[in-house]
């Protein structure tokens, strides 16, 4: 974003005769462009967050719904005061099914979001949003208690420019954006539904945004196909 960033600074700045640098204009001046290695939660490991034992900490309760909800819903952290808006609810008349109803903070994109059981258990919980910062500090705390996210894993991250690969407990790698990536790679892997569709509820605009947003093999982007 910060190369898309400039070159769009110095486009702007060559059409008003600011400079005569035509450098930006050069397909060849884009960022280095690579999938990313932001994990995501397994079946396995959503079910044992939804499991564990919080009561003894309030802090660490509130946010397991906060981020449950990003699991269930596939939305960015910016629209967790309208996903846990009652206003927001809406019952269609065509199947009597409710939905969750508002535009997303990011892109501006309307949504609708079908309820399902898990999500209206957690609107029944009524959690005090917190910010980000506070949210991926509790997610961490949480993913620390359970077996499955204290396993290593190998990520890949531009430092200065250049590839590195470092290794850190899984625990350590969760954020809120981790529950978005969770809900759209999950739906993606489970072959039940078209793309679009879960486009259509994530708001990407783009397959091949989408595709390099959900982490999924090779195998997994075939898996189900018979002929």
């Amino acid at each position: 974003k910060v190369v898309k960033h400039l070159k769009a600074v110095m486009n702007d700045a060559l059409s008003n005769n600011l400079h005569s640098n035509k450098i930006a204009s050069n397909r060849h001046f884009q960022a280095h462009k690579r999938s990313t290695d932001s994990i995501y939660l397994t079946e396995a490991e959503v079910e044992a967050l939804e499991q564990i034992d919080l009561s003894h900490d309030k802090k660490l309760h509130n946010a397991r719904i906060l981020f449950l909800m990003l699991c269930y819903t596939g939305q960015r952290v910016q629209d967790l005061p309208k996903l846990f808006d009652q206003d927001n609810i809406y019952t269609d008349g065509r199947d009597n099914r409710k939905y969750l109803r508002f535009v997303q903070g990011k892109g501006e994109q309307p949504m609708a979001i079908p309820l399902n059981q898990k999500i209206e258990r957690l609107l029944s919980l009524s959690p005090t949003v917190i910010t980000s910062t506070k949210l991926n500090k509790h997610i961490k705390e949480i993913g620390k208690l359970i077996p499955d996210l204290q396993k290593e894993e190998s990520i890949s991250m531009v430092v200065g420019g250049q590839d590195i690969t470092m290794t850190k407990k899984r625990y350590e790698l969760l954020a809120s954006h981790c529950g978005r990536r969770t809900f759209a790679t999950l739906m993606y892997m489970s072959n039940k539904y078209p793309t679009h569709q879960i486009m259509a509820i994530t708001g990407h605009k783009k397959e091949s945004t989408f595709l390099n947003y959900v982490k999924a093999t090779d195998i997994d982007r075939v898996r189900g196909m018979v002929w």
